[in-house]
């Protein structure tokens, strides 16, 4: 596989105490918290200087705690830009209460079983799915290394089976761990075109400490992992080079990261770099409250996507007010119609036209989302 890896495990330290975590008062009114982030570092200092000994435990990432399962669901918020990440080592402070905004919109994560779709047979190794009703659909596996991106299916590049996969995470990791990896994979773009892909991804967990989220949320224990990825597609028409640093915190409580931050570099042949950056972090908004949130923006998500026989509806908690699921073909008209039960409902798509078509869900004549789907 052309894996060199390092790894590095620093143990629990004695004594050291498991803290649950602390909200901060929030003020509606100045969308700011009355009291600084720091409480959690303050009650610790406080707790050593009356000479009882208190630490945040080191968290430690594993198979069970931080590989999400399939028919998990991870609603998201989103933001195009980000500022820093701040330093490196142990119990660091994550100053996130006030820097994820403005956000720019929400989304659903949705972890299946690669099986249910007909990809998996051309990316046997994957055990894992996970799309977000999009185009993309990233296929994983665990491994004794870690999890695994095995595979992907994108408009662009159609269905990718990666002769060398790529190591996204070290398991089980802690601070320290530290780790560098080949990846690999051939495919044709177009049907016509063939690319090779190069490259390699290399991790790090850099930092552990407290974690300040929107609207004074405060999760101690967090783990910082870095990764990079340096890929570069190359085919007789242009080569294309992409690097892409994403930053993680993991809670071991949760199995999806509860921050990713990703800066994302392209160059098309010799070409200036295109950079962009972005953040996503699951909770609620720092402006919009969940209270606040209406019928129009309820969050669900249709798969897989692209559809060959049955298309998949399910519906984020909290979005059981919608009754009816129907698809629209390009030309606005109605196609498919189906009952909503138990909050999910299945569509026979076999019977459609290959092409872009539309999915909304309806409680009684109120649309509340919509999404496009292709149909093969």
């Amino acid at each position: 596989m052309g894996r060199r890896k390092e790894k590095r495990s620093i143990a629990e330290p004695p004594g050291s105490v498991r803290l649950l975590p602390t909200v901060i008062p929030w003020n509606p009114e100045t969308k700011r918290n009355p009291y600084p982030p720091m409480n959690l570092r303050y009650s610790l200092t406080a707790a050593l200087a009356s000479g009882a000994l208190f630490a945040l435990a080191q968290p430690t990432l594993t198979t069970t705690t931080s590989v999400p399962t399939p028919l998990s669901d991870v609603a998201v918020l989103t933001a195009t830009n980000y500022l820093d990440i701040g330093p490196a080592g142990a119990n660091v402070q994550f100053h996130y209460w006030d820097m994820l905004t403005p956000n720019t919109g929400n989304r659903t994560i949705n972890y299946r079983a690669a099986s249910i779709t007909a990809t998996s047979a051309a990316i046997p190794s994957a055990t894992l799915l996970s799309t977000d009703g999009g185009a993309d659909t990233l296929f994983w596996a665990v491994t004794s290394q870690g999890l695994e991106q095995v595979g992907v299916r994108t408009n662009l590049e159609g269905v990718i089976n990666f002769s060398d996969a790529g190591l996204e995470l070290e398991l089980p990791c802690a601070l320290g761990t530290s780790w560098s990896d080949a990846v690999g994979a051939s495919y044709i773009v177009s049907g016509i075109i063939p690319v090779t892909r190069v490259g390699t991804i290399t991790g790090i967990a850099d930092a552990y400490g407290t974690l300040d989220m929107p609207q004074g949320v405060q999760i101690p224990e967090v783990l910082r992992v870095r990764v990079r990825r340096d890929i570069s597609d190359n085919s007789a028409v242009a080569n294309v080079h992409r690097i892409a640093n994403v930053t993680y915190y993991y809670s071991e409580d949760l199995a999806h990261p509860m921050v990713t931050l990703t800066q994302d570099s392209v160059q098309i042949g010799t070409g200036a770099w295109t950079v962009t950056k972005s953040a996503q972090w699951q909770g609620n908004s720092f402006i919009v409250g969940v209270e606040d949130v209406d019928a129009s923006e309820v969050s669900f998500t249709a798969y897989p996507n692209p559809a060959s026989d049955v298309l998949n509806v399910a519906f984020a908690e909290g979005a059981s007010v919608a009754t009816r699921a129907e698809v629209l073909d390009a030309a606005g008209r109605l196609v498919l119609n189906e009952a909503i039960t138990g909050g999910r409902a299945a569509l026979a798509t076999h019977g459609l036209q290959a092409g872009v078509y539309s999915v909304r869900v309806l409680a009684g004549q109120q649309v509340l989302g919509t999404r496009r789907v292709s149909v093969l």
